[in-house]
This record gives structure tokens, sequence and C-alpha cells, in this order.
């Protein structure tokens, strides 16, 4: 019942007019969408090719946002991109001041209660160094957020979409509040003393981000500021590799995104990195983040072999939802008569 409801109800709508492309980097990004790029286009789109623009004088790489197409990219980006920020010095030759949140871990009562301190220290150790796989049911953040002030971010959960938080919303941190009791450069080794300890307190930043004008539509905590907000830690569940509970900031940098989170985004200027690109249009997504040709730079080149797979595999997708629709065409009645004959013959054979 609930799959016809869903049927009635399901509208598509096609969108006839761009908004944000013009001229030819639009007629190039809508043949590159139905995977029909000429030689020309393909041309067109790397003159914005690394090399290239360094030819010329340079180009936007710092400032820009970097689209890759795994989170294994991104994560070793973000990393880059932080110890570049906080390594250099400001006018007055100073450096950033940085702030360290790691993830808070409570080892379950069943899990405490046969273990030992130094057995309680390595479990919690254990949690602290787990992996970040993007296979894992379980999305967390990164062990221990390293932040300073202007920083950009990305929020990694839902907490209202209909208001723009949703996981995905970027904006820059603005400030930082925390107790006396915590130490902003805190290492693995003390912050698993400090967990390990009896009655242990969860003590976690608050941080106020300043989201973008695209992401918010809600209030501001701040008086001067709009669209600013406040993230604490948030409470999950962990089965491995122990039963734990754990509280972390659901921040993550944002320096850099994988091509499905920028998604209805509208970038200034975008570095892009396609050699790991394996989804159908993601070259079109990533390139038509931007209003114009010069705000990209392309880290690798767009290739026909890369259109090629990408309309193979499109094909390959489009006889599967056409293989879907006629079997899920049929009308109740005959997929009812279909039911009944098939428990016929269930019957007949036991």
């Amino acid at each position: 019942m609930g799959r016809d409801l869903y049927r009635d109800a399901d509208q598509f709508y096609e969108l006839r007019k761009a908004k944000r492309n013009r001229g030819r980097f639009f007629e190039a990004l809508s043949r590159i969408r139905t995977c029909s790029a000429t030689s020309e286009d393909i041309n067109l789109l790397n003159s914005r090719s690394q090399n290239e623009q360094s030819s010329r004088g340079g180009s936007r790489l710092s400032a820009s946002v970097h689209i890759f197409g795994t989170n294994r990219e991104v994560r070793r980006h973000n990393d880059k991109a932080l110890i570049r920020d906080c390594s250099a010095t400001d006018s007055r030759g100073k450096k950033k001041r940085t702030c360290r949140a790691w993830t808070h871990v409570s080892l379950s009562k069943q899990v405490v209660k046969h273990q030992d301190a130094a057995a309680k220290r390595s479990a919690i150790r254990s949690c602290l160094s787990r992996t970040q796989r993007t296979s894992s049911k379980e999305k967390f953040v990164p062990n221990a957020l390293c932040m300073y002030t202007g920083m950009r971010v990305m929020l990694q959960e839902n907490t209202c979409v209909e208001i723009g938080l949703f996981n995905g919303a970027t904006g820059k941190i603005v400030k930082m509040y925390a107790p006396e009791s915590v130490d902003p450069h805190e290492t693995a080794a003390e912050a698993v003393d400090r967990m390990s300890s009896p009655n242990a307190l969860v003590v976690m930043p608050v941080v106020l981000v300043q989201l973008d004008e695209h992401c918010y539509r809600g209030p501001s905590v701040l008086a001067g500021l709009p669209r600013v907000i406040a993230i604490s830690a948030i409470c999950k569940r962990i089965q491995a590799p122990l039963s734990a509970t754990i509280h972390q900031l659901p921040l993550v940098q944002a320096n850099a995104f994988t091509v499905h989170k920028t998604q209805a985004l509208t970038l200034k200027s975008v570095a892009i990195d396609g050699s790991n690109f394996c989804a159908p249009a993601s070259w079109y997504v990533a390139l038509s983040r931007v209003r114009s040709l010069e705000d990209i730079t392309l880290l690798s080149p767009l290739t026909r072999y890369g259109i090629e797979r990408s309309k193979r595999f499109t094909t390959d997708v489009g006889a599967h939802i056409e293989e879907f629709k006629k079997r899920f065409s049929t009308p109740t009645s005959t997929r009812s008569d279909i039911t009944s004959s098939d428990s016929e013959e269930d019957d007949m054979a036991a």
C-alpha cells in the first residue's frame, strides 16, 4: 500500500532555465551533463588546468574550495590545510591560537566491570584510534578536532533541515567557549588519562559558527552577526571496537568536499581533482558550482575516456530503471493474481 501511495504522490520537474551559468560555459556544461561533450568543450574546460593557469601568472588555489572524488582525499587535503594555516603568521608576527577538542569516551558498565585501570586506558585508547571508513554505517567525525577562529567548518548532522541545519552546511568559526578545566592543547595520552579516571566529567567546548548565507535561515545567537549558531557536543553509542558512549562536536574542517557534498551549492571558486570521479555526472556537478569558467582550476584534466565511461554507466543505469518501472507498473489486481497463483503453487509443492 505504501508503495502505491508513493507512486501516486511522486512528481518530477525539469528545470529548463539555468540561473547560475551563462554563455559558452553553460553550453559546454549542458553537453557534459548528457555525456555528449565535443572536443571543443573538453579543450575549453581544460584551459582552466593548473598548468595553464601557472603559465599565465598563478592561480587562487589556497582560497578555492577543493573538490575530490573520495573522502580519503578530502581528509588528506584538510589536514595539510590545517597545518598550513596554523603555521602562518599574521601582520603582527603571531600564529593562530588553536584549540583541540578530543572525543570523550565513556565505556559501558559491562566493559568497565571486568577491567583494571591499565586495561581501561587501553580500551579508551583503542576507541580514540578507530579509523574513519566510508563503507561504515557509523558516521564518525575526527577523534580530535583542531580548531581556530576563522576556520571553515562543515556540520556533520541533520539537526533541523527546515531552517538549513543539515549535514553539509558550511560556515566559519566565530568564537570558542570552554571551562577553565579544558586544556586547549591536550595530547592523546593526557586525554586518555582524564577519561579513564573515576567519575570523569564530559567537558567539551561550545563553538559559535556563522553559517553561510545559502545554508541557514534561522535566528542568530549574536546581535551583531547574522546566522550565528552555537554548536555543542552530541552523544552517540558505538559497539566497535568496544561498547561505549561518545561525545563529540559534529564538525569537520571544510577546505575541501567530496563532489556529492557540493550539490546545490554556489561557490566563489573551486579547484577540482576528478582523478577519482566514478559516478556519472560527477564532472558536471563539480564544474557547475561556480558562475563562470574563470572561477575554476582543474587539478586533473577532463578526458574523453572519463566522458565515455560516464556515458556507459548512465546507459546501464537507465536500463535498470526501465526494468524497475516495468516490474512495478503492473496493476494491483494482476499483482494479487500473481501472488495468489504463487501461493497455490507453494501449497501444491508442499
